[in-house]
């Protein structure tokens, strides 16, 4: 019912109004909770973004994005190449015609929260 409810939110903040709901009724969420929160969260942002889908595949993540929404590549591989360089993760870019791949492994701290600093970086007005 909750997994339901949670990817019927519509925009961050009608998210974030049942976050703060279900911590009222319930207290504190187990972890697994609370990603399922972050997940959906993950999918508002990279809605302004290139990004088409972002995968976990054991201890790596897989963001794939369409080239379309990239207007100036080199540029955006630059950022790219900075942000992860500024948070010292090794990474692979790989691409074909469509779709480029960026493969990470991160284990400092939550991946959540760097690939919602991702996101942002790469925002799309």
């Amino acid at each position: 019912f909750y997994y339901k409810k949670i990817f019927d939110c519509i925009n961050e903040e009608s998210l974030s109004v049942l976050l703060k709901e279900t911590v009222s009724l319930f207290g504190p969420l187990p972890h697994s909770m609370l990603l399922v929160f972050r997940c959906r969260q993950l999918a508002f942002l990279a809605q302004k973004t290139p990004v088409v889908g972002i995968k976990k595949i054991k201890n790596s993540y897989v963001i794939t994005l369409g080239s379309f929404g990239i207007k100036n590549i080199s540029a955006f591989l630059k950022t790219v190449s900075a942000f992860f360089d500024f948070y010292c993760v090794l990474y692979d870019i790989s691409s074909d015609s469509t779709f480029l791949k960026i493969k990470f492994s991160y284990v400092k701290e939550d991946s959540y929260i760097l690939l919602e600093k991702f996101l942002k970086k790469i925002y799309v007005d």
